[in-house]
């Protein structure tokens, strides 16, 4: 044993109420504060700014309401003991009335049936708006200072952390904020999602299962940019269906207008439908072309696929 691994020390939990006796004098004021406020948004990958507290909603008050630098009020509801309903009302009562695009609720600990409602929000609510359930811990090390630490139990399947973003990331984020903004109030059959750092944008067409996809990618076959439109199949029996409507393919080529490529594969449980276009998305010159061939396109495969996926059993 080496004299380093003899001197190891154990880590101890700390009672949260010892560091904090209580909820709103004590450990609110510290998570709107530089340190709290710092460290819940590297748990979140979110930048957090401008927090203010106990903000008045009608009659009521949120614990937090800062913002996010990539846009959207963020509401924070925190407590020191275990989850409960009063709690999970207030924070659907504050994001309600502040316009929140996320939702943060802090506790000590988190019952199965609050994280199953946190997952049930994600899950059914448009996938602009983000629910997430975080656990904090205090310790230490002998006598060493205290040290907070949030755990997230809660949170959007697709989320992507908004902070420390490459290149490409912030400007597929950008791309797919001005997409969104192009769309907004135009008569199309689809609706954009929330704009993340990715290279692609997810969007329903009425049935689970089944989905369209606007894409802005570096990394097709010659290594050069394009944007695609398409139309996804990602049920067990993807296959299958893929093939039904290959029957067809005549029929929905000419409804279409043009001629999409046709993608399945042996052993993968996706097949798609989809358009491709190469362009230099990055190039502002180029955005309102990409942004109008993805409508075109978007909006044509929704017309013509969702008729015939919603007579699926």
């Amino acid at each position: 044993m080496t004299e380093a691994s003899s001197n190891l020390a154990r880590l101890e939990p700390v009672a949260l109420r010892k560091v904090w006796p209580d909820e709103a004098e004590d450990f609110t004021p510290w998570l709107a504060g530089r340190d709290g406020l710092k460290l819940l948004g590297e748990a979140l990958g979110i930048d957090l700014v401008d927090p203010d507290v106990e903000t008045t909603i009608g009659s009521y008050s949120a614990d937090i309401v800062a913002r996010s630098t990539v846009g959207g009020r963020v509401v924070i509801e925190n407590q020191l003991g275990r989850t409960d309903h009063d709690h999970l009302g207030k924070s659907l009562t504050y994001a309600a009335g502040c316009d929140a695009l996320t939702v943060v609720w802090i506790a000590k600990r988190f019952t199965d049936e609050h994280r199953a409602a946190l997952e049930w929000l994600n899950s059914h609510t448009t996938e602009e708006v983000a629910f997430f359930g975080l656990e904090i811990e205090i310790w230490k090390i002998g006598d060493s200072p205290c040290a907070p630490r949030l755990n997230i139990v809660a949170k959007p399947s697709e989320w992507a952390p908004q902070s420390g973003l490459s290149e490409v990331q912030q400007a597929q984020r950008d791309f797919w904020q001005g997409f969104r903004d192009h769309v907004r109030g135009r008569d199309v059959r689809f609706a954009p999602t929330a704009p993340l750092p990715g290279h692609l944008m997810k969007m329903a067409i009425g049935k689970a299962g089944f989905g369209l996809n606007a894409v802005a990618s570096t990394w097709n076959e010659d290594r050069s940019a394009e944007v695609r439109a398409e139309f996804v199949i990602a049920t067990k029996d993807a296959p299958q269906i893929f093939e039904s409507l290959k029957v067809d393919r005549g029929e929905i080529d000419r409804v279409l207008g043009s001629e999409p490529t046709w993608w399945s594969e042996d052993g993968v449980r996706q097949c798609s439908i989809y358009y491709r276009k190469s362009v230099d998305w990055q190039s502002s010159a180029k955005r309102i072309e990409c942004y109008e061939w993805l409508v075109a396109k978007l909006d044509r495969l929704h017309e013509v696929f969702q008729s015939r996926i919603l007579q699926l059993p």
